[in-house]
């Protein structure tokens, strides 16, 4: 089954912040990537600033729970060891533009109070 076009905006949308920034990437760029119009962006989300905080919010879900899995599927006294690899693997596979939450804090602590520390809304 295809991915909403909801999902498809939010994984274009994170690819397009991780590889050339958040401020550097504009909503154009993003329903053009996507191939859906402006209208179906706003449909899904009322700003860019909801946007961002959506796609910072399901990345960072993501990677909790690719660390649960690895704890709760390896053995209780090898689950120090085995989040350690859960993470090392997460930072091979999704880190090749550094931390997007990072880049998230340096791009908007300026800017936005809402987009610095998205992960505390979540704890």
């Amino acid at each position: 089954m295809p991915a909403s076009k909801r999902d498809h905006l939010l994984t274009t949308a994170e690819q397009l912040f991780h590889e050339q920034g958040f401020h550097a990437t504009g909503i154009d760029r993003i329903v053009s990537a996507a191939g859906v119009v402006r209208m179906t962006l706003y449909n899904h989300f009322s700003s860019k600033e909801a946007l961002i905080l959506t796609v910072l919010d399901a990345r960072h879900q993501r990677f909790i729970k690719s660390l649960d899995i690895a704890v709760a599927s390896a053995p209780e006294s090898h689950a120090t060891s085995a989040l350690a690899e859960a993470h090392g693997q997460w930072l091979n596979a999704y880190s090749q533009h550094g931390c997007i939450m990072l880049k998230a804090m340096g791009e908007f602590a300026e800017h936005s109070a809402a987009i610095p520390a998205p992960g505390d809304r979540l704890r």
